[in-house]
């Protein structure tokens, strides 16, 4: 049997069954599958979506390609072995990199984030990540970070004794800024946002 006639079987005996008021058991078990798939797919969009807003408050000034790098890094950090509510969900932990951010204000944004100005493009871009159609700029890197949101410092009056985990970091248009020193591995901005690698590769 050719498979264009087994695919016709198949039709008539669903059809059959239909005109009988019985759902076979097989249609019944995909239906299933594609409704699990649907709703986890819904709500990894959904905790991605909650994210960006969250990071950017949905200003229209960051890019849809820094959007995409902030999704990336969400699923970079699955790679852990945690699960993406585990990782976003406030104040989200994941093994590589700690806590994705522990403020009250960002829980407060993450959890109002729903129909907010601007929050349907996350959702969009939520959706262009995870199916593929936006392109991963950067690679496997886990952690970013907005370097207009860091202390302003200058390297002549910086003690690094006294700031053991931090360096004064040149940004271009930003001037010095008081910055992790994982700000150093591998940095690559888009937008308004710099995407490193959370250990010196």
């Amino acid at each position: 049997m050719g498979a264009e006639a087994a695919f016709m079987l198949l039709v008539g005996l669903f059809v059959a069954a239909w005109r009988r008021g019985k759902t076979p058991d097989w249609v019944r078990r995909v239906r299933g599958h594609i409704d699990d798939h649907t709703e986890v797919r819904t709500q990894r969009i959904d905790l991605i979506a909650r994210t960006l807003w969250s990071e950017t408050r949905g200003a229209p000034k960051h890019t849809d390609q820094e959007l995409a790098g902030i999704a990336q890094v969400a699923l970079n950090r699955v790679s852990d072995g945690r699960s993406l509510r585990e990782v976003l969900t406030p104040p989200g932990r994941s093994d590589c990199c700690g806590a994705w951010n522990t403020s009250e204000r960002f829980a407060e944004w993450w959890t109002t984030a729903n129909g907010k100005p601007g929050f349907a493009r996350c959702q969009e871009i939520a959706r262009g990540v995870l199916d593929g159609t936006l392109e991963n700029q950067i690679g496997t890197r886990n952690m970013f970070f907005h370097p207009g949101g860091l202390i302003r410092c200058e390297p002549a009056t910086f003690e690094a004794s006294d700031n053991p985990r931090h360096i004064c970091m040149h940004f271009p248009g930003m001037g010095y800024r008081r910055a992790p020193k994982w700000a150093t591995h591998d940095p690559k901005r888009i937008g308004y946002a710099i995407f490193v690698y959370s250990r010196a590769q």
